[in-house]
């Protein structure tokens, strides 16, 4: 039985997800579920062979391969540094993949939060008054409707002489109220998502009104370098946070064979692991805001960096989904 060939390609196997399991990168959900059956196995293959052979080479072999694998589940925690890089190359990828239609719908309602009150203050200018109400964090702001182009070009290219104390100070102002936005996104995916919709769509109009306003005095390229770089990174956390929303949601409203206390907890655990991630996210956007933003680096420049940020972000996502598969 022990020389079947479906058995040595069993514990062929075990060595290699033990080998990848001991490596930064861990193993899938599909791929611990796999290292647990086969361990156990393994284990039963070695107990018969201890009791019916004499193959002191196949027991030898079976006995290391045991006790690596054994090692792999009952080993202490890990150092810091490899924690953190099994949640950023292996955890977090996982659960952001897992949720990718929730965060596709996120997105989808965000674009049409940005058409509706693109097209609303195209047909009715005044529409913009709803939006654009002059004040950004307790601050009066300037782009407001029948501000003048040169007022608002003035917005764009201010703050590239503030020292990096202010910067700092705005980064962290940025930081509070965005990670504020966003949790509050994914939070009240309890209330079976109402908010979550709400929320998202009424931050895309926001956005629509914003480019209206500019893009009614011919300053296109300009707001998309201004707006770009910060936006990719903060707007991809509110529609994360926005998605992981929706999940909570659908473990509330469709929790399948589990009861829906049972269903929300297990998605709780990984939309905690997901918020980590969204975190960063929103201190990384909060960063560009203060710093590239309000620098002199070209329109050109802005573009590329913009490209860059995005490609990253797309790539970790389909990362996240190979590994998820």
């Amino acid at each position: 039985m022990t020389n079947h060939p479906h058995r040595r390609q069993d514990w062929a196997e075990l060595a290699t997800l033990t080998a990848r399991a001991r490596a930064w990168r861990g193993l899938s959900a599909a791929e611990l579920w796999r290292f647990d059956y086969l361990y156990r196995r393994a284990v039963a293959d070695l107990a018969q062979i201890e009791a019916r052979t004499t193959d002191a080479a196949l027991q030898q072999y079976l006995n290391q391969l045991v006790a690596a694998a054994h090692s792999v589940i009952y080993t202490p925690p890990a150092r810091s540094w490899r924690r953190a890089g099994n949640f950023f190359g292996a955890t977090l990828p996982r659960v952001l993949a897992a949720h990718w239609r929730a965060h596709l719908l996120a997105l989808l309602i965000m674009l049409g939060g940005i058409g509706a009150s693109y097209a609303l203050i195209e047909r009715d200018p005044l529409v913009a008054y709803t939006f654009l109400t002059g004040d950004a964090y307790g601050i009066e702001d300037p782009r407001a409707p029948g501000a003048e182009r040169e007022t608002l070009e003035a917005v764009l290219r201010a703050g590239r002489d503030d020292g990096n104390q202010e910067k700092a100070f705005f980064s962290a102002l940025l930081f509070t109220n965005n990670l504020r936005v966003a949790l509050l996104t994914l939070v009240s995916g309890l209330l079976v998502g109402v908010p979550t919709v709400l929320l998202i769509f009424y931050n895309g109009m926001l956005i629509g009104a914003f480019l209206h306003l500019y893009h009614s005095h011919g300053i296109y390229a300009e707001t998309w370098a201004w707006f770009l770089p910060h936006a990719v990174p903060e707007l991809g956390a509110v529609v994360l946070c926005g998605g992981f929303g929706l999940a909570l949601a659908r473990a509330i409203i469709a929790p399948g064979y589990r009861s829906r206390l049972a269903s929300l907890r297990a998605c709780g655990r990984e939309v905690l692991s997901g918020a980590l991630g969204v975190a960063i996210l929103v201190l990384l956007a909060a960063l560009i805001e203060s710093f590239l933003r309000q620098s002199e680096l070209s329109t050109g420049g802005r573009l590329t960096f913009t490209g860059g940020v995005f490609l990253l972000l797309a790539g970790y996502m389909a990362y996240g989904v190979r590994k998820n598969n």
